[in-house]
């Protein structure tokens, strides 16, 4: 479970191996990531509705594309129109298929913020970020730098 001070990831798939191979290819880094999942897209949805209720936000999130009760860029939309209506921070989701990607036109469009294709290794995740990700901890004054292709974390007191 992600706790409120950690980098944390939620990721969306209905196939069980995937989401548990992300939970420990992603938490098993030097960065040690912590990382919720749900099965479905409605499952995410109410997740990140849930979350961002309690005054906690989701640093990122990986969305499968073909999903049964909810798909992925219908989850995407959902997510976005919580962002907008309880005026947080856009999250930044990543779409994740095993399709090429051809698709990743229609997940720009739904509002996701990029797309990797499966199977989805970790030099795939850090290769999409040349910038730190940024975050202030609510728990301390720390200001968290998290450089994903340096795989490195700095913290500023």
């Amino acid at each position: 479970m992600c706790i409120r001070d950690r980098f944390c990831i939620l990721a969306i798939d209905d196939n069980d191996f995937t989401l548990e191979a992300l939970k420990g290819m992603l938490s098993n880094t030097r960065l040690q990531l912590k990382v919720d999942t749900a099965n479905d897209g409605l499952e995410g949805v109410t997740k990140f509705y849930k979350r961002s209720e309690e005054g906690y936000l989701y640093n990122l999130i990986l969305m499968d594309l073909v999903m049964p009760t909810m798909d992925g860029f219908e989850a995407t939309r959902e997510i976005r129109k919580i962002e907008k209506n309880q005026k947080i921070p856009r999250t930044h989701i990543v779409g994740l298929s095993g399709q090429a990607d051809s698709v990743k036109g229609e997940c720009l469009v739904a509002g996701m913020d990029d797309f990797i294709s499966h199977p989805f290794t970790l030099k795939m995740f850090f290769n999409l970020y040349d910038n730190c990700l940024l975050y202030t901890s609510d728990a301390a004054d720390d200001l968290l730098c998290v450089d994903l292709g340096g795989r490195r974390i700095i913290k500023k007191k």
